[in-house]
């Protein structure tokens, strides 16, 4: 009698085994499934990620190229402004020149006019004369 309690006993226990064992391995495959899932949702992630770290990797080479020709363009307009104001100093020195030449002259056509005016009207100029 105690060997069929024991029988028993162990029959139950091994029914509650093999029901545990069966809710693991259910419980197993879920998440093996959601394992699998997760890794290729992940793997997808990855993909994205890879594309869009290429996108980034050349807008940033584009960018380098950009920043490396605004820098060449700084430097030679840096470098025509310089010739530029080398060439108005010169401008200046020759327009200043120009304008005491042609200031002279009008003054030596003003003074011959007023010579002739003298000479031909008999009108004294000159008040102290």
């Amino acid at each position: 009698m105690k060997l069929k309690k024991e029988l028993v006993e162990s029959n139950k226990s091994l029914e509650f085994t093999l029901e545990a064992n069966l809710l693991l391995n259910t419980q197993i495959k879920e998440l093996s499934i959601e394992h699998e899932s997760a890794k290729e949702s992940l793997k997808d992630e990855i993909a994205r990620l890879s594309a869009k770290m290429l996108e980034f990797q050349s807008e940033n080479q584009r960018l380098k190229e950009d920043l490396s020709n605004l820098f060449a363009t700084k430097q030679a307009n840096a470098e025509k402004i310089h010739h530029l104001d080398l060439e108005i100093s010169e401008v200046k020195k020759n327009f200043s020149k120009v304008e005491r030449f042609i200031v002279k002259q009008h003054e030596l056509d003003l003074s011959k006019a007023l010579q002739q005016v003298k000479y031909f009207y008999n009108i004294p100029i000159d008040p102290a004369g």
